[in-house]
């Protein structure tokens, strides 16, 4: 039996403000988003706001679902609802100032959301972060045509504009041609500020002339079960992202064991592109996500209009390849998923 905990991550400016356990709690001396139990007869949206109003003095107006996740310590088992809260009233906290306090007497301060790491949080909590150092659209590159290298480079450095998070994915180049483009795609990536991954095609553990500079992978179906393959990237590069393909439950809890940064879970919907699929749809979609203990992108049939519904089943945001390469929208705020 789990115990169901609200969380709220209250971002304001790019800051989300975060609290100090009691020394004496469970996980004492952490720091977390805050939250706690919900009472008898409550929703969880209800929870949440007298949660935060009872230890904080802050008056939530509007928030949205942001990730669930189930977490197992040793002792215990937390089932974590987690909103993102961007509307609020109430008690004023400094932005800049680490001697304040809330209203529970613990210790409280905002901190920009790129140096959330630097911070001790229970291991639940690492989900959370994870989704905030997310966007809410993921582009996967299509294929690099043989003899459209300049028209591909072009349309990579306009998707850039676009999209903050990127997978390069490119298959049908001889070695050396798609070695020089990944090399100008990480270049493009990196003056726009934009992660990339590579698909785990490209990364070759036993080639040590290519030093791509990127952010991470994305792996394969084979890759995702190669466990040698996962342990010796993560050796040689700590600290970049991996991430995967989930189409079963399986996977899902092969990304689990392997404590992937997150997925991207399809066909969500019927597609033109592999149509003998069969879609998983938005309720099974939602219970696979509700497995995965790290963010999902709804993948498979997606449109940008999407963002929203695959957020409300438990959805990081969305994905797409082609339909999204020429049907590009700006990410004005890619925090405010």
């Amino acid at each position: 039996m789990s115990i169901h905990v609200v969380v709220a991550v209250i971002l304001k400016n790019n800051q989300v403000l975060i609290a100090q356990r009691a020394k004496e709690a469970h996980q004492g001396g952490l720091w977390e988003f805050p939250g706690g139990k919900m009472e008898a007869g409550e929703t969880v949206e209800q929870a949440c706001i007298r949660e935060i109003q009872e230890e904080l003095g802050i008056t939530i107006s509007h928030s949205r679902p942001l990730i669930k996740i189930l977490h197992h310590y040793s002792d215990k088992s937390v089932l974590l609802e987690t909103f993102l809260c961007t509307h609020f009233s109430g008690k004023e906290y400094l932005m800049g100032e680490t001697q304040q306090f809330g209203l529970e007497n613990q210790r409280v301060q905002w901190v920009k959301i790129d140096q959330l790491n630097n911070y001790q949080f229970p291991a639940a909590n690492q989900s959370i972060i994870n989704s905030l150092l997310l966007p809410d659209k993921y582009l996967i590159s299509p294929d690099c045509p043989v003899s459209g290298r300049q028209i591909f480079l072009q349309q990579f450095s306009e998707s850039c504009k676009y999209y903050s998070l990127i997978q390069l994915r490119i298959k049908s180049l001889k070695t050396n041609d798609y070695q020089s483009v990944i090399n100008e795609c990480c270049r493009i990536a990196d003056n726009n500020n934009v992660k990339l991954l590579l698909n785990s095609s490209h990364i070759k553990l036993t080639d040590t002339e290519n030093n791509y500079d990127y952010d991470g992978i994305h792996l394969t179906s084979v890759h995702l079960f190669d466990n040698d393959y996962i342990d010796d990237y993560r050796s040689r590069f700590p600290g970049k992202i991996i991430s995967a393909s989930c189409h079963r439950l399986e996977d899902i809890e092969q990304a689990n064991d392997k404590k992937l940064d997150f997925i991207a879970l399809s066909p969500v919907q019927k597609t033109t592109s592999h149509p003998q699929q069969r879609p998983l749809g938005w309720s099974y979609f939602a219970k696979l996500c509700e497995v995965a203990k790290m963010p999902c992108f709804a993948l498979g049939g997606m449109s940008i209009n999407d963002i929203g519904i695959a957020q409300t089943y438990g959805a990081q945001g969305i994905a797409g390849i082609s339909g999204f390469w020429k049907n590009k929208i700006r990410d004005e705020d890619e925090t405010a998923k």
